[in-house]
């Protein structure tokens, strides 16, 4: 690795170079997922949920997989998606 970027990942900084692509993220409140999603910008979108949905925690996967989200959703079952009712 290159000393600059050892440097900034030695003070607390993280390379968040993976989610500028499509990801799937989730968003949770005390421990409970309460909705699963995925957006190419996914910051924007997260900002967006705020509104909508009390988290405190959010999770971020590169969306590796077309099937990610479903099966996220399908697993945790959030009240706030309605896909895996169906």
């Amino acid at each position: 690795m290159n000393a600059t970027i050892d440097k900034l990942t030695e003070i607390g900084f993280e390379d968040l170079t993976r989610i500028m692509t499509e990801c799937v993220y989730v968003l949770v409140h005390n421990g409970k997922v309460v909705y699963v999603g995925k957006s190419r910008e996914v910051m924007r979108r997260i900002r967006q949920h705020r509104s909508a949905f009390e988290f405190d925690q959010v999770f971020v996967k590169p969306c590796v997989d077309p099937y990610d989200e479903r099966w996220i959703i399908k697993t945790f079952r959030p009240k706030g998606n309605v896909a895996w009712k169906t």
